[in-house]
């Protein structure tokens, strides 16, 4: 590495053109820069020219059409040999493998092209999410190997899916460099997106910050979802009380009851814990709350089961509307990557093996929901026709406005809704003797709570 020059309209090269990258390089396009995007997925580029993009992102596709046409916005899937380059930005997915350790394939794939075309002094800036130690360790020498001078700098993405945009001008914007030339060229460049920018002293300082703020949210998650089985426990609604708990009272922040998924939130405490592999040291309370997290689907199931076993005996099909797919309902996505929905069918299906699911979900399309082992709905009536259940998996603000009534009277008779989010305040039976159950409002237990005695037995109170 050397000294580097500020920028000045140099052309910029984004790879990886997913949920991260696609939306940093219409933005860049749109600041002003040149940016030549890079994907392996030749069909998805293909789509991003034909403006049928596959993510769902307010304001992304006009973005997108306003590059392309300017010529400021390009794709090719790989980089070519003439480009001048003097930016390369890495923006490719890390996912966790089944045995929940990190890929780092494609982030090796997109550094050894980069290192075959650089140039010297280009700068090359992470944006991918990994452990600390991965830059100095694994890409930075992949580069030193070419001999040539570069800068270095990690400046990793904390936007929320759904509000990328707004984000990408918004979020303040971490940079951990290899040196102060890297650290202002890295600057120049985010600044130009409006953002305030933050330094830490080193790229494994950025790193980190990427991994706290996911914890952090998984963390403060697990926090309601372990209240809400709490308060299954003892037969008390969840809402009510974490309802009660934050109002006026603003040293207590909790969210509302939900499933936790997602491509970030279900795989970053496990690139976390990776870190400390052989250091005698592991983290324990995020570990805790990701376990937390991913119990939800299984209590969730279980629940049900105990719910349906009795009123249908028949071991034959049994017909299950899914409604909401994407991993989360707000902002609104159509992605499904890490969604909960996979989950809770594995853990439903090995209590009630005839479940058979119709999905509807008004963002994912057809396709991906069928990906999932789901027949897909054209709409909400079409997927509770004839249903014995009916789950409601993420916060789609149309589940807001669920006539329940209305749906119950699609459902066969002594069927259940039951609700992952507690969208409405209704509860009890709906017409044709279905329940509404809600994850977190004491129903697991009929209403009945167990006292400690003074001489530490149990009471029952209430019925």
């Amino acid at each position: 590495m050397g000294p580097q020059k500020t920028i000045d309209a140099e052309e910029i090269v984004v790879i990886g053109l997913g949920h991260v990258g696609l939306p940093l390089a219409a933005a860049l396009a749109g600041a002003g820069h040149r940016v030549l995007g890079i994907d392996v997925d030749r069909d998805h580029l293909a789509d991003i020219h034909a403006g049928s993009i596959r993510i769902h992102e307010p304001g992304l596709t006009d973005l997108i059409a306003e590059g392309l046409a300017s010529g400021r916005l390009r794709t090719a899937a790989a980089i070519p040999a003439s480009l001048c380059v003097r930016i390369y930005i890495v923006t490719v997915g890390t996912p966790v493998h089944e045995d929940k350790s990190c890929s780092l394939d494609a982030l090796r794939d997109a550094v050894r092209e980069i290192a075959r075309r650089m140039r010297p002094d280009d700068l090359v800036i992470l944006r991918s999410t990994v452990k600390p130690g991965v830059a100095r360790s694994l890409v930075v020498p992949m580069l030193e190997r070419t001999g040539k001078t570069f800068g270095f700098a990690v400046c990793p993405e904390r936007i929320v899916e759904g509000q990328a945009l707004r984000e990408l001008h918004t979020i303040p914007q971490i940079i951990g460099a290899a040196d102060p030339a890297s650290a202002l060229r890295a600057e120049t460049l985010f600044a130009s997106l409006g953002v305030d920018i933050v330094h830490v002293p080193d790229v494994e300082s950025a790193e980190m910050v990427k991994l706290i703020n996911n914890m952090a949210r998984d963390l403060n998650f697990a926090l309601t979802n372990e209240i809400a089985a709490i308060c299954d426990t003892l037969a008390l609604d969840a809402s009510a009380v974490i309802h009660a708990a934050v109002h006026g009272y603003k040293r207590t922040d909790l969210p509302s009851v939900g499933l936790v998924g997602g491509p970030c939130l279900s795989k970053d405490t496990y690139i976390f814990q990776s870190a400390f592999a052989g250091t005698g040291f592991e983290p324990q309370l995020t570990w805790v709350a990701r376990q937390i997290n991913e119990a939800m689907p299984k209590r969730g199931a279980a629940a049900i089961a105990g719910l349906l076993t009795p009123r249908f005996h028949s071991a034959g099909m049994v017909r299950v509307a899914l409604l909401g797919l994407a991993f989360k309902g707000r902002p609104a996505t159509a992605d499904v990557r890490g969604t909960m929905a996979v989950p809770f069918m594995s853990a439903l299906q090995s209590r009630l093996p005839g479940a058979v699911f119709i999905g509807f979900d008004a963002e994912v399309r057809d396709g991906d929901i069928r990906a999932l082992g789901v027949e897909p709905a054209s709409s909400i009536e079409q997927a509770v026709d004839g249903a014995a259940l009916t789950v409601i998996l993420n916060n789609h603000e149309r589940f807001d406005r669920l006539d329940l009534d209305a749906l119950a009277g699609r459902m066969v008779a002594g069927g259940v809704i039951y609700d992952f989010w507690p969208c409405t305040d209704r509860a009890g039976p709906l017409a044709g003797a279905v329940d509404y159950v809600a994850y977190g409002e004491g129903s697991q237990l009929q209403n009945t709570v167990f006292a400690r005695t003074d001489d530490g037995g149990q009471s029952q109170i209430g019925n």
